[in-house]
């Protein structure tokens, strides 16, 4: 649903619409991905750089933040932060919500905890990179059974650890109820428009039982550090990172797949090894975990003569190796579009969709996309990913910022 994408009239514009995977068929080779638009539920406003997420034990999703537009005018519409869709009614509507609600944002990540009905918000800016910038390193959460907001630095944290200015990371729910921050930009000031790119040993961890901070200092061979990439978590408890771009957004981060155990303490960086051809590195694409398999969609190449893409690549995770898939059907999203997944362990109702369905939410975080999946094992995963013309453009002034803050330091 939404995301950056053309118009009937050529123009682009933040979108609106709603489709999904068909992933009926096993992760095989052969398999054929069918992708179908669903426009009987088209968010009320169109959407960008927001970031979205299964709610309420899979009744409901919902959508937060980013830059929301009137669906006929385009023009501004601030009239709600926040929307949600009721998946059995097929309704959206904008809930009343209790409390002081958080300032709106872009470039940050939604995470679940459906055992609570809690949606955690943490960090995030606003602004262009080389103008005017606001960042964020709160953390807040959206009771969504009360329909209440609470801050948590407002609230107190039992351990000192105050997070830096983040953006551009992913965040991971694990099943201990702690979300792991990787990668991405960080500032010192709120207000500061130079940045470094985040160390991918560095690892911010929220505990969400204990309301508080952790740093870890991961061992192995850490990865470099990214903006760009997507992480899922696999059945045995591990983070697989993969993509991205680092200081040159025409050259991808090495290594493309990385992986952190978060089984030991502390984490340790894995570099696996692929026994089948890797695809085309990318970055600003979205993935999912499904039945032992990373699914990763769309994004952007990240070499300096391609662009966009709206591939789909599978890694079976027990063997590392990879395959491709092609698209079936009549309505095809072109390569302009983006894919954002959801994160539950929660299906979707079955009246509504059946368990062999993948439901695919276009709601983009900053240009980049939403993308919910629920494979037969009724798995939904969530990610995000940036695609639109001016993502080359906006990568080098980061680059550039990146310089002549390095250049300001020495």
């Amino acid at each position: 649903m939404g995301g950056w994408g053309q118009d009937p009239d050529g123009s682009w514009n933040c979108q609106n619409d709603m489709f999904y995977l068909d992933l009926s068929n096993s992760l095989k080779t052969s398999s054929i991905i069918e992708l179908k638009l669903e426009e009987s539920t088209s968010v009320p406003v169109r959407n960008c750089w927001s970031s979205s997420s299964l709610a309420e034990g899979g009744k409901k999703i919902y959508i937060f933040g980013g830059i929301m537009l009137d669906s006929i005018s385009k023009e501004t519409n601030d009239s709600s932060l926040i929307y949600s869709f009721d998946i059995n009614a097929q309704k959206w509507s904008a809930p009343k919500i209790k409390g002081i609600p958080p300032e709106r944002r872009q470039h940050f990540q939604m995470v679940p905890d459906n055992k609570n009905d809690y949606l955690y918000i943490f960090g995030g800016s606003t602004g262009e990179i080389t103008k005017s910038v606001k960042w964020f390193n709160d953390m807040n959460v959206l009771n969504t059974n009360e329909l209440t907001w609470q801050n948590m630095m407002i609230l107190g944290s039992k351990k000192i650890i105050v997070p830096p200015y983040m953006a551009d990371f992913t965040a991971t729910m694990l099943s201990s109820g702690e979300i792991v921050y990787i990668g991405g930009r960080q500032s010192t000031s709120p207000s500061d428009v130079s940045f470094t790119l985040s160390k991918m040993n560095v690892i911010y961890v929220f505990n969400t039982k204990s309301s508080s901070w952790n740093v870890i200092n991961a061992g192995g061979d850490a990865p470099n550090s990214r903006i760009g990439h997507s992480a899922v978590l696999t059945s045995n408890n591990r983070i697989i990172v993969y993509g991205g771009t680092s200081e040159d957004p025409a050259t991808p981060a090495t290594p493309d797949l990385a992986i952190l155990d978060v089984n030991q303490t502390p984490y340790q960086w894995k570099i696996p090894n692929v026994t089948k051809g890797s695809p085309p590195s990318r970055s600003f694409h979205s993935a999912a975990f499904v039945q032992n398999h990373m699914i990763i969609a769309f994004g952007n190449i990240t070499t300096k003569t391609a662009g966009i893409t709206n591939s789909f690549y599978i890694l079976d995770v027990t063997n590392f190796r990879w395959s491709s898939s092609h698209i079936k059907s009549n309505q095809t999203p072109d390569a302009t579009r983006g894919l954002q997944e959801v994160p539950s362990t929660t299906p979707l109702r079955e009246s509504l969709f059946t368990q062999n369905m993948a439901l695919i939410l276009g709601a983009s975080i900053g240009g980049l996309i939403s993308f919910i999946i629920l494979a037969s094992i009724g798995v939904l995963i969530y990610k995000k990913w940036r695609i639109y013309q001016k993502i080359i453009k906006r990568n080098r002034q980061y680059v550039e910022q990146i310089s002549s803050s390095q250049n300001s330091n020495n």
